[in-house]
């Protein structure tokens, strides 16, 4: 995945200690934002850690780690995708998947604020001083990948756009694309009956407006909607 790797890439990474793999921290947060009523967001955390890792292990610190802010699909549990946080993780992001909007009629508007919400959550916390940076980072799978578009559309200071099997959302993700400015990647499976290639991934990928170079579409053989 060119376009993430690239961001891994940072500047600190001259360092020897900030050179991947890292040892993986997690952590469970609940942030309150009081811009939106006190509205609760609980989360799921992996972070590059200082050794040997683990829960609630101290965030490795003078690196400036790029925020991952990850929306789950729909009625998907945050921590079935603990796999991927922990792999990207290793590689020198702080991950952060809100558990939020896991019901049966989800506001998709309002995950992607959640979205948008925790990335600078993590980057307000105490936890993370000298070792989250300054880049925002979105993801997601299905609705969350849809949430994602939502959230990187509405944050001109977006930096890329990871996501997996993305859904057309409640407002459209394919009308907010045009408006995204981070580089994109999406990762689609051929097999994927839940949201077909025309009417959702490439529907969203042909309404960017970003040069070719900054964003780019790659296929998965075989693969159904929750193969990733």
């Amino acid at each position: 995945m060119p376009i993430l790797l690239a961001f891994l890439l940072h500047s600190a990474s001259a360092l020897s200690a900030c050179i991947p793999p890292f040892e993986v921290g997690s952590r469970t947060v609940s942030y309150i934002d009081s811009t939106r009523a006190g509205r609760v967001v609980s989360a799921l955390l992996s972070y590059p850690a200082a050794a040997p890792g683990g829960v609630n292990a101290a965030a490795l610190t003078g690196c400036g780690f790029p925020v991952l802010s990850f929306g789950h699909g729909f009625t998907i549990a945050n921590n079935s995708y603990g796999y991927l946080a922990s792999g990207l993780a290793v590689q020198g992001l702080v991950v952060v998947l809100p558990n939020t909007e896991g019901g049966l009629s989800p506001d998709h508007a309002r995950f992607a604020a959640d979205l948008q919400f925790a990335a600078r959550a993590v980057r307000a916390e105490a936890f993370f001083a000298n070792s989250a940076g300054p880049e925002r980072l979105y993801g997601g799978h299905s609705m969350g990948g849809g949430a994602a578009f939502l959230a990187a559309a509405a944050d001109r200071n977006a930096h890329a756009l990871l996501v997996f099997a993305p859904a057309e959302t409640n407002p459209s993700a394919i009308a907010a694309a045009p408006k995204v400015r981070a580089a994109t990647q999406l990762v689609l499976g051929s097999r994927d009956c839940v949201t077909p290639r025309a009417q959702h991934g490439q529907a969203l990928f042909d309404a960017l407006r970003l040069p070719a170079k900054e964003r780019r579409i790659q296929e998965i053989l075989g693969a159904s909607h929750c193969q990733f």
